[in-house]
């Protein structure tokens, strides 16, 4: 493993600690907080995440997937942005056909799901109520984002 390999790793391990830390959007914190209790009925007996959720896939991608927000009963619940929701089934599945996911599905963090050459994020760590992030919780993930954006080789990292 080269230096460059290991210095992504490193900030994308920092990043993803500031993430599943952040409690800037009050609205987020209290909506994704409450829909992790109080569990629709087909996931009750799921433990949810209820925290933000930090982009996954290979540090060394070419190409960076961003979806608007997690959703409530999917990366809210799994930890895992597009995972155990529609959205997730059709993206997984079409990464698979071409190579960039070693499986067709991805249901929970721990399901062996692995990303070859690709980055999944999202805007807005936070699920919000209505799948509606207000403007200003999006400008309160936009330092993600843009660090996010450079987990490219081509473009390196910048994160602080």
């Amino acid at each position: 493993m080269t230096d460059g390999v290991l210095d992504r790793r490193a900030t994308l391990a920092k990043l993803t600690a500031e993430i599943v830390a952040c409690r800037r959007c009050p609205r987020l914190v209290e909506w994704r907080e409450r829909v992790a209790r109080e569990k629709v009925a087909r996931f009750r007996d799921e433990p949810y995440w209820g925290r933000p959720v930090p982009g996954f896939g290979d540090p060394e991608a070419r190409i960076l997937i961003v979806g608007l927000a997690p959703a409530a009963h999917g990366g809210n619940r799994t930890g895992r942005v597009f995972t155990g929701d529609a959205s997730g089934d059709f993206l997984f599945a079409a990464m698979y056909e071409v190579g960039l996911a070693n499986q067709p599905t991805g249901r929970r963090a721990d399901d062996g799901l692995e990303l070859r050459g690709a980055y999944i994020a999202a805007a807005v760590r936070c699920a919000p109520p209505a799948n509606k992030p207000l403007p200003s919780e999006r400008d309160n993930c936009a330092p993600f984002s843009i660090a996010s954006s450079h987990c490219s080789r081509m473009s390196g990292w910048s994160f602080r």
